[in-house]
């Protein structure tokens, strides 16, 4: 089973990693102000007015949970990697 999460992990992370470099994964789960940190994420989409605008927003928190996800496996944590996929799979469904 951990062989196959880190080959779905490799093949979802690596090209999004490489397309979008830029995005950090910042505050990672575990992390006492991660909770803080999502808050903020949510309050900014609620004030977010244009469809376009909140699909963009989700656009970008769906890269935050890959880079996320790639940090935490880089450190050997994969306490998370189930709940930042899932997380990750959800923001891009409802950026649709």
């Amino acid at each position: 089973m951990k062989i196959l999460i880190g080959i779905l992990l490799i093949a979802l992370i690596l090209p999004i990693v490489n397309a979008q470099e830029t995005t950090s994964a910042g505050i990672t789960p575990g992390n006492a102000l991660y909770g803080l940190d999502r808050a903020f994420e949510r309050i900014s989409l609620a004030l977010t007015s244009s469809n376009a605008g909140k699909a963009d927003r989700r656009l970008k928190r769906a890269s935050e949970r890959l880079a996320e996800l790639l940090k935490l496996v880089k450190d050997g944590n994969n306490e998370y990697t189930n709940e930042l996929l899932a997380e990750h799979k959800t923001e891009l469904q409802l950026a649709e």
